[in-house]
């Protein structure tokens, strides 16, 4: 597996747990991260040696120099396990019968995927969690533009393909004309009863009682999430009803753009700023609304743990917010339209019974959209195993 998740490397971290479930999948699993030699929790690495967390799962920090030696160095990790499970260049005997490597995205781990695997004249497999085709996608950066240029070369070529919704399959199959049946459909796993049974350990109005109504935002504060537009939203709302507070819960490369842009509107009493949280229920549990404005989403996870949570649900039609639409779940506007946006809000503070609408009604839509722990990990076995 090529990964840029680096959280595997957290001891009792979700993601590293998720993977020890896929290990129990497979004989064995090996994982490559695109790593610097200090991780940005500011955790130094002491090599490129594995990391061995179960008798079957070992991890492999590329240990690059800087981001654009990832693949490269990903190549090079990936020879030494060819090495290790092909010893014999003479015979090219292999010591294990099937090998798939797997990569996280269709773009410069699904590159690495795709030499490794060419290498050691394995098939390979494509996760694709991001709505790439998107128009916002390519408009965001040249680097963006190069990335849909590599998946273009890269998905035709990979055995199987994981997406995370219908609106990525359909476009992959129109664009790429790409088999639908190459592809499977397994949109990312909610363990939708923790979430429904727990408790909250704060109130978010107890933390910030000049607030009456509380919006919430929780994401990477990136472009792409639009986190500017919601504040501009916001700034309109609260002219109206100024006790209205914003509280944007991550962290990311445009968060010091962002709070200069709340001084400059003078925001400063209604907008507030949290670090990315590993629990975000207690957010989700106390506040009035959830915000999403995102331009693009692959799923958009955190509209399902909102709906599960039964906070009423305000969102860009991005991800799986069409299908919160259709079961009437979810306020959903177009993308950018502000008009739209500062509607929903101004009716979601004003009627009492919209919001317990949404509230219900978005907690049983998602609830009929999960599927089980076991379900899903059964069916991302058959998505790797079609690969062979």
């Amino acid at each position: 597996m090529i990964s840029t998740d680096r959280k595997i490397f957290e001891e009792g971290s979700a993601v590293r747990e998720r993977m020890i479930e896929y290990g129990n999948l497979f004989d064995e699993l090996r994982i490559i991260v695109f790593t610097k030699r200090t991780l940005d929790s500011g955790v130094k690495l002491k090599g490129a040696s594995p990391i061995k967390i179960t008798e079957n799962v070992f991890v492999y920090p590329t240990y690059s120099l800087n981001r654009w030696l990832y693949v490269f160095d990903a190549v090079k990790r990936g020879r030494k396990i060819i090495r290790h499970i092909r010893p014999s260049r003479l015979t090219g005997r292999l010591l294990v019968k099937d090998v798939v490597v797997t990569s996280q995205d269709p773009f410069e781990t699904a590159l690495a995927a795709w030499i490794i695997s060419f290498l050691g004249t394995f098939t390979f497999h494509i996760q694709a969690h991001t709505d790439f085709l998107n128009p916002h996608f390519a408009e965001h950066s040249l680097a963006n533009r190069f990335r849909i240029f590599l998946a273009a070369f890269l998905l035709p070529r990979a055995g199987s393909i994981r997406v995370v919704s219908e609106v990525i399959a359909a476009s992959l199959v129109g664009h790429f004309s790409i088999s639908p049946e190459k592809i499977t459909i397994l949109p990312i796993f909610v363990d939708g009863r923790a979430i429904s049974d727990q408790r909250p350990s704060f109130d978010l109005h107890a933390r910030y009682p000049q607030f009456r109504f509380i919006i919430l935002m929780a994401s990477r504060l990136e472009r792409e999430k639009n986190v500017h537009f919601a504040i501009s939203v916001v700034r309109e709302v609260v002219k109206k009803y100024p006790l209205t507070g914003l509280v944007i819960v991550g962290d990311g490369s445009e968060k010091k753009a962002l709070q200069k842009y709340v001084r400059a509107l003078n925001l400063d009493g209604n907008v507030v700023f949290e670090p990315w949280q590993a629990d975000l229920v207690s957010y989700f549990k106390t506040a009035n609304c959830f915000l999403l404005t995102s331009l693009y989403e692959g799923y958009g996870m955190t509209l399902i743990e909102a709906a599960l949570a039964g906070l009423p649900i305000i969102t860009s039609e991005v991800g799986v917010a069409s299908k919160l639409k259709e079961k009437e779940a979810a306020l959903v506007c177009p993308v950018g339209d502000v008009g739209c946006f500062v509607d929903a809000l101004f009716s979601t503070i004003e009627d009492n019974q919209k919001r317990e609408m949404l509230r219900l009604a978005g907690k049983e839509a998602v609830l009929s959209m999960l599927i089980g722990k076991r379900k899903y990990l059964s069916t991302f076995k058959e998505s790797i195993e079609k690969a062979l």
